[in-house]
């Protein structure tokens, strides 16, 4: 009898102490069955024999490690009865058979077993590769003596493949912890110390980062990685994968070498996906065989992932994946174009067009990937993708694009919907006037509407849009929808809100019937917009709520984006601001989906606004300038007007004057001043508004009030005339504001008190005080001053002014704040007299630079003061700053 059989094994000089992983197994020893199941290389037989070690003295052990020898002499309990007795349990002289009577003698032994006996059984797949009859019967054997031993014997089996034990029933009676690949996969720490330990070197982030996903962890795929990579892992540590020669040789002769020829074949084969079921695999395979395939590997646990709970689709480990790729272009290299053709096959089948589409270009196959872009062209033109359909497409030729009608539309309507309406006219011409070609008159139908949409001229003026809505008059009711929705677009940029209320509501009837998510979704955006632009800020929010209900069925589409940037800014228009904050930064990543400048830029603004609340200026520049720099691509004037506007308000709003000069220059507003644009009013159009909004503030801030005010007036009268609520609004408080710096404080409290008499009703949006800056500074000069006729709402002007602690319950101004409560919350800790020189300065609306020369402090000791203003005074910017301190009553 070998006594190596009967201990653990030495532990080598390279193994990395891991105290997490023993201290769980320590845990889990406690339960009657602990099955650690990992493939081979996993680190099972060095983590038992390191928890051995570790309670040594502590508990008594039992161990055996079983191989074919000890299985194929069919002396398990043998050995079993040797274990017990190296462990000092009191054995009868008679060896035990794996008989009924045997079993029952080591049953009665184990029940005057001393308290806490642990038997370990390592190597248990040992009696799964036996002979079935013989390997099945010694496991029914180990099962009867788990589930029957007394409760203070704990059994722990460490296998390659599923041990076979009722594991499952034990778990659900909770007497069975499993411990399986991921639990035994080395972390970043313990990578960096095992490099360590085999070159004595300290690995960079980089180099851990670039093993551990290579490798995930596996014990020996990481030591493969740094036995192969030397001293050299910095340059090489990115190249190291599946196809390296020690991790071929590895898997050939340790890993692959017991499994069937047909299997391996099968496996290799099945590589050519990144995931993959059992459908797949016979797809793939041409046999029945994937689902066999599938569930071999999975009892095994030879690094087959699941990545799913329902356990239906799968995929290898990155290192298996990497061999069995370079194994398949070494051995079956001309297989592997059918092979991606069907995979591509089968995922388009099953709708999974990105897979099947990357798989149609891996086939080198033309006629293949043209025809499974036609296929896909029919689901991209109703969900509304624009860049998804523009990626793919633009692996196709002119030639292919417009010689398939589906694809020819799809691409066309894609370029006018991210306006890129040079090349749609380019597409639609050479469709119109290919060599050969018949269209039908649904096709020919399209071509009509996409010519509409990229000349702009939606409806003729002889034109009625109801001869579109007949059914007759329909060859594509989804194409009369967009082109009715873009109608209403047009509507609401001429200010005809109820003409383009009835357009939205006829568009979104059209996708409700098509079962179109993106047109419905697009045509409820149409209708928040309407609304919000005539200061119905209720109606609006009710909309957004609504069209992003309807939608969380499908997350990240390009419909539950358009509906959750809509949804984002009603938020931030109501105050909302944290829901506002965590619904942006969940789709800033996919907002580039979006069909509509609208939706990026407006998703953009927002946070950027959000971001300044904060203090983080950086952060809301840089997201106007990565909004400033596609719109500059798109091109389109009204959305660049708002980000110039925006960059301008967040310089003068952060100090930054040089952002507010730039922006205004590379917009060229002092030229268009100069040549009369805001010179008298107009027809309402919002880029003009902006810019000149924008300019307004410019003049504010170098004291040319009058000029301020009367580019403020005349583009304040335009929106009066056009029923733009919300913009009259901001534009007369700008005003008022305007008024106030210029020292003419009772002009500037009549036009607010006519603002807030004119627009109560239709209630504040966030947005009206956040546009114009210094505005909280008026109004609380104002709501001090008593000079409030009218009383104001309690949310808005309370809760995003805090002017309800200005003044006591009982003094004459506090009626002027309806439902007005709260006195003043004192600041976290004492102001120093130079902060509070600082504060002084600020509240006159200087800027840190003449700040510095007011005082002659240096410009980071300014710096320094206002972070600790902040902190103390629980403040996010200067003018939330300045407020609190007037509600201390810190400065005048």
């Amino acid at each position: 009898m070998c006594g190596a059989n009967l201990r653990p094994m030495l532990l080598p000089a390279s193994a990395v102490r891991r105290d997490a992983l023993v201290s769980r197994i320590d845990a889990a020893s406690r339960a009657r069955l602990l099955a650690v199941v990992a493939p081979a290389g996993s680190g099972k037989t060095t983590s038992l024999a390191q928890w051995h070690d570790s309670v040594r003295g502590e508990r008594q052990v039992a161990w055996l490690s079983l191989d074919a020898l000890v299985v194929g002499q069919g002396r398990v309990f043998t050995y079993l009865h040797a274990a017990l007795q190296a462990a000092g349990v009191a054995l009868p002289d008679a060896l035990p058979t794996a008989d009924s009577l045997g079993v029952a003698m080591l049953l009665d032994t184990l029940d005057r077993a001393p308290q806490g006996l642990c038997i370990v059984i390592d190597g248990f797949e040992a009696l799964h590769e036996n002979g079935h009859e013989q390997g099945q019967g010694l496991i029914r054997a180990v099962e009867y003596l788990v589930l029957n031993s007394p409760a203070h014997v704990h059994w722990i089996v460490a296998s390659r493949c599923a041990p076979g034990l009722c594991v499952s029933q034990l778990q659900l009676s909770d007497q069975c912890e499993v411990l399986g690949a991921r639990d035994l996969a080395f972390n970043a720490q313990e990578l960096a110390a095992l490099a360590h330990t085999l070159h004595r070197r300290t690995l960079s982030e980089t180099e851990i980062a670039s093993v551990m996903a290579s490798t995930e962890g596996w014990c020996a795929g990481a030591k493969l990685a740094f036995r192969a990579l030397g001293s050299q892992a910095q340059a090489s540590a990115d190249t190291f994968n599946g196809a390296h020669r020690s991790v071929v040789r590895y898997f050939d002769e340790v890993l692959l070498s017991d499994l069937p020829a047909e299997t391996q074949r099968l496996l290799v084969r099945c590589a050519i996906v990144d995931r993959l079921n059992g459908a797949l695999c016979n797809a793939l395979t041409g046999d029945e065989g994937g689902y066999a395939l599938l569930d071999r590997l999975e009892q095994s646990e030879f690094f087959l992932i699941p990545l799913d709970e329902q356990r239906q689709w799968y995929r290898l480990h990155a290192l298996l994946l990497g061999y069995a790729r370079d194994r398949l272009a070494r051995e079956e290299a001309d297989a592997i174009p059918s092979l991606h053709q069907k995979a591509s096959r089968w995922f388009l089948a099953h709708g999974l067009k990105d897979e099947a589409l990357q798989h149609a270009l891996a086939s080198n196959d033309r006629a293949w990937l043209v025809e499974a872009m036609d296929t896909c062209a029919v689901d991209w033109i109703r969900e509304g993708d624009p860049l998804v359909v523009m990626r793919w497409l633009a692996h196709l030729s002119s030639d292919e694009i417009v010689s398939r009608d589906e694809i020819c539309c799809a691409y066309i309507l894609s370029l006018v919907l991210a306006h890129r309406l040079v090349e749609a006219r380019r597409i639609l011409y050479l469709a119109r006037n290919h060599p050969g070609r018949e269209h039908n008159e649904v096709v020919q139908y399209r071509f009509r509407v996409l010519h509409r949409l990229i000349c702009g001229d939606v409806f003729g003026k002889q034109e009625s849009v109801e001869g579109y809505l007949e059914g007759d008059q329909m060859p594509d009711p989804f194409f009369t929808g967009i082109l009715i929705a873009a109608q209403a677009t047009s509507l609401l940029g001429r200010n005809q809100f109820d003409e383009a209320r009835r357009m939205a509501l006829r568009a979104r009837d059209i996708g409700v019937r098509c079962v179109t998510p993106y047109l419905t979704s697009h045509t409820e955006t149409l209708l928040c917009a309407a609304e919000y632009q005539q200061g119905n800020l209720r109606s609006a929010a009710r909309i957004s709520a609504r069209n992003y209900a309807a939608l969380k069925s499908a997350p990240h589409s390009p419909a539950w984006v358009n509906a959750a940037v809509t949804l984002a800014c009603a938020r931030y228009e109501r105050g909302r601001l944290d829901g506002a904050r965590a619904l942006l930064l969940e789709l800033i990543p996919h907002v580039a989906m979006c069909s509509t400048p609208w939706v990026y830029c407006a998703a953009h603004v927002v946070l950027a606004r959000l971001k300044a609340m904060e203090g983080r200026f950086d952060d809301a520049i840089e997201l106007l300038d990565v909004a400033h720099s596609v719109l500059d691509d798109v091109g389109h004037p009204r959305y660049l007007a708002e980000i110039c506007y925006e960059k301008v308000r967040l310089g003068l709003e952060s100090n930054d004057v040089s952002l507010a000069d730039t922006t205004a220059a590379g917009f060229g507003l002092r030229e268009r001043e100069g040549h009369g644009e805001w010179s008298a009013p107009r027809r309402y159009e919002e880029a003009w508004a902006r810019c000149g909004f924008a300019t307004a503030l410019l003049a504010m801030q170098g004291g040319e009030h009058d000029r301020a005010r009367a580019l403020l007036q005349v583009i304040r009268d335009s929106a009066d005339g056009a029923g733009r609520v919300a913009r009259r609004m901001s534009l007369d408080f700008a005003l008022a504001v305007c008024h106030w710096s210029a020292g003419r404080d009772k002009l500037a409290y009549e036009v607010l008190q006519r603002s807030l008499t004119q627009d109560h009703k239709a209630g504040y949006s966030r947005a009206v005080f956040d546009d114009v800056p210094r505005f909280s500074t008026f109004i609380r000069s104002a709501f001090a001053a008593g000079k409030l006729e009218i009383a104001l709402p309690a949310k808005p002007f309370r809760q995003w002014l805090g002017l309800a602690a200005l003044a006591p319950a009982s003094s004459p101004q506090a009626h002027q704040v309806a439902g007005a409560v709260a006195p003043a919350v004192p600041a976290r800790e004492p102001l120093t007299d130079r902060e509070l020189e600082v504060l002084q300065l600020l509240s006159k609306g200087l800027c840190n630079k003449s700040i510095s020369r007011a005082s002659g402090m240096a410009l980071n000791t300014i710096k320094w003061h206002l972070r600790n203003l902040y902190m103390k005074l629980d403040a996010t910017s200067r003018t939330s700053a300045v407020a609190r301190g007037r509600e201390l009553q810190l400065v005048e």
